[in-house]
């Protein structure tokens, strides 16, 4: 059993939901501060895990979570830092399993950068539950509202960001490829097409418009 004293594989996650830039900043950002608090606890960190531009609360599959779980179940990992829990999961479910994980590997020190929440006792897991549900709450907020949002955009025939058609040259009659394609277009050209053709991010030609 692990305890909060001279603790030598610890685990550091990190997770950020979108990385628009690609440059894993904000998971850099993370780990720094994760190992600030390990470096202050006199912790030494065994491995680092990091799942960039993963959302947790969609239920994707997240690999480097799942390797620290491995891990876990391995008993290789005797603590693990994470920079908040909402960086560890958003599902209410999850973290019940992940309490299990911990609590089957005889880990009892998980803690947070941003708070003083620890899972390896009672009452931090009652705190880390009631704050896992507002998570959670929050994620479907804004996963409705923009999926409200992107049903008005598509109803007004604008365009929406981050859609672009990759391939394919044939014309087709399907509503939903008429719109990618007229939303592909729109985006590259930043008008109205009609009937012509534009060429998409890998250089694959496409009509806008059947023939």
């Amino acid at each position: 059993m692990s305890t909060s004293a001279a603790l030598k594989a610890v685990a550091i996650y990190a997770r950020i939901s979108h990385d628009a830039e690609g440059r894993g900043a904000g998971v850099r950002r993370q780990i720094a501060d994760c190992r600030k608090l390990a470096d202050s606890l006199g912790w030494d960190v065994a491995d680092v895990y990091v799942d960039n531009d993963v959302s947790a609360f969609s239920g994707k599959r997240r690999p480097e979570y799942k390797r620290m779980m491995s891990d876990l179940a391995d008993w290789v990992l005797d603590g693990v830092i994470v920079y908040n829990i909402d960086r560890l999961t958003r599902r209410p479910a999850e973290l019940e399993a992940f309490a299990i994980a911990v609590t089957l590997a005889g880990v009892r020190q998980v803690k947070f950068v941003t708070g003083d929440v620890n899972l390896g006792t009672d009452d931090g897991l009652l705190m880390a539950r009631v704050s896992e549900a507002f998570a959670a709450k929050e994620s479907a907020n804004t996963s409705r509202r923009l999926r409200r949002k992107a049903e008005q955009t598509a109803a007004e025939g604008l365009p929406i960001p981050g859609r672009f058609v990759r391939s394919g040259t044939q014309p087709t009659s399907s509503p939903s490829t008429r719109w990618r394609l007229r939303s592909c277009s729109i985006w590259l050209t930043g008008s109205w097409p009609g009937n012509r053709c534009v060429r998409c991010r890998r250089g694959s030609t496409i009509r806008t418009s059947p023939p």
